[in-house]
């Protein structure tokens, strides 16, 4: 409904008479308040296209990983057990033709002991058919994040190859999906963690050992073709010990220093000779993680939204919530890019429904993909998850998206 209009005295002494400023109003009305939710729809439902294909993972032999009761959770529970789940499946490319859905399997009662593999699903990115199965052998990680450790992870590179991290063991797959080298990483005891990055376009390998036992962490450049080194340097401290680090072509990203809770003096840059700088210091990349998109663009997500960062000009964009929203009533996601440097991907989910950035966000997660160049929406799309797990991928080119809601992956392609 339209609201009513009441013309004051003082506007009968403007130019335009009473009557005619009124009517002039009640059209601007009739246009911006009566048909304006019909024409954000419309934007809405332009922005989320339509599946390319959908299949039921199932189909293939899938099944989701059974989550223990609390009780058996807890009866034996610690700070180790916790970085070693790794319950979810996740979605990547292994290139542009091929879908990989993967997963740990793990059976045993003791999670200490338990056999573990992890199991990847090949998928035709043209029709959704399957290429074929494959399992590796893994072990127990020993951090949650994947910037410490990379165990039981598929990760992307440039031509068509991929990195597979299983069993103490990075193995390099070409676009024939066979074994191009392997790598076996030493030292793996219990106080190692080794992580992995696709930078410079997939053409590189960013490699990082962290060893507890002599507070020590080292930072590698591998190529991505013969997992030769290219060039290293020590990883930097923090207060306690190990800073987890974003890595791009010939350089770390990291949090500059901590000015309060959840709070840090800004993003740094740290170069091979061990120069450092804040790229930036404003106060929406004072509580956002970073991720390279590409040499000059750093993608941030925050409590507060998102944005980009040019190395040498600071913050360039950025989308937030409105003042008036609560920042604990939103969550966004890590950035997601693909190795073509030109889109980035994140999630959105917010307590109550409402807007960003002009789509219609709930508590189920809306995948937003964002053109690097010229910062915009390309596609927006609801994720209905079947459970509680959901994960999305860009392909390498950053034509494609796939998506995975629990039980199915969809496949869209971006214009």
């Amino acid at each position: 409904m339209c609201p009513n209009f009441h013309v004051e005295d003082s506007w009968t002494k403007s130019v335009v008479p009473v009557h005619g400023r009124a009517l002039l109003l009640l059209l601007i009305c009739v246009a911006v308040f009566c048909h304006g939710p019909s024409e954000m729809q419309a934007q809405r439902v332009s922005l989320a296209a339509k599946s390319k294909w959908t299949v039921e993972l199932k189909s293939y032999g899938w099944s989701a990983s059974k989550a223990p009761s609390n009780k058996t959770f807890f009866k034996d529970f610690s700070l180790s057990k916790l970085e070693a789940q790794d319950p979810n499946t996740r979605i990547s490319f292994a290139n542009e033709n091929i879908v990989v859905a993967y997963h740990t399997r793990e059976e045993g009662q003791d999670w200490r002991t338990a056999t573990r593999q992890l199991e990847a699903f090949f998928i035709n990115a043209r029709d959704g058919s399957v290429f074929g199965v494959k399992d590796w052998p893994t072990v127990v990680r020993g951090s949650g994040s994947d910037l410490q450790d990379s165990e039981n992870r598929l990760i992307p590179l440039a031509d068509g190859r991929f990195l597979v991290f299983a069993n103490h063991a990075m193995m390099l797959y070409g676009s024939d999906r066979d074994v191009v080298k392997q790598k076996n990483l030493e030292p793996s005891t219990s106080t190692d963690l080794w992580s992995a990055q696709s930078v410079d376009g997939g053409h590189k390998i960013f490699l990082r050992h962290q060893s507890s036992s002599d507070q020590r962490t080292m930072y590698f450049w591998l190529a991505s073709d013969t997992l030769l080194p290219l060039y290293q340097m020590p990883g930097f401290h923090g207060p306690n010990f190990s800073v987890v680090a974003t890595a791009g072509e010939d350089f770390v990203l990291s949090a500059s220093g901590f000015s309060g809770p959840g709070m840090t003096t800004g993003i740094g840059k740290i170069g091979l000779d061990g120069s450092s700088k804040v790229i930036c210091s404003d106060q929406f990349c004072r509580e956002a993680g970073a991720t390279v998109v590409s040499s000059q663009r750093i993608a941030v997500s925050g409590r507060h939204g998102i944005g980009l960062v040019d190395p040498e000009r600071g913050l360039i964009w950025s989308k937030r919530i409105l003042p008036s929203e609560s920042p604990n009533d939103f969550q966004f996601s890590e950035i997601r890019s693909e190795t073509s440097g030109t889109k980035f991907a994140v999630w959105v989910t917010a307590y109550h429904k409402t807007m960003f950035d002009g789509v219609e966000v709930n508590s189920s997660p809306t995948v937003l993909i964002y053109d690097a160049t010229d910062p915009k929406i390309l596609l927006a799309i609801p994720i209905e998850r079947e459970a509680g797990d959901s994960d999305f991928a860009l392909s390498p080119s950053g034509r494609q998206v796939a998506i995975f809601d629990g039980a199915r992956i969809r496949l869209y392609v971006i214009d």
